[in-house]
């Protein structure tokens, strides 16, 4: 198995394959987020799935991280306005 970080965003499936998914889980007692983050690394190592998003897809998660950067930049902004008095920080 690699060693590389993944991010798994929740997904929708079936309630049968879910409840077979709880089934076979507690049968062999592995925790389930354990179990398809495993699937997934060995999936993408045997070549079975791509890691790589399209490009539309790559385009909306840079829009959407760059969107939470500009908001986590100003919630701190706000902040430090609160506590300090200051007229904000300067972010270039």
């Amino acid at each position: 198995m690699s060693s590389r970080n993944m991010t798994v965003v929740s997904a929708k499936i079936p309630a049968e394959l879910a409840e077979k998914l709880d089934r076979f889980c507690t049968d062999h007692n592995i925790n389930r987020a354990r179990l398809i983050r495993i699937l997934l690394e060995e999936a993408i190592e045997q070549g079975m799935v791509s890691a790589k998003p399209s490009l539309e897809r790559a385009m909306r998660i840079r829009n959407d991280f760059i969107s939470l950067l500009l908001d986590v930049r100003d919630t701190l902004d706000t902040l430090l306005e609160e506590t300090s008095g200051s007229a904000g920080m300067v972010v270039s």
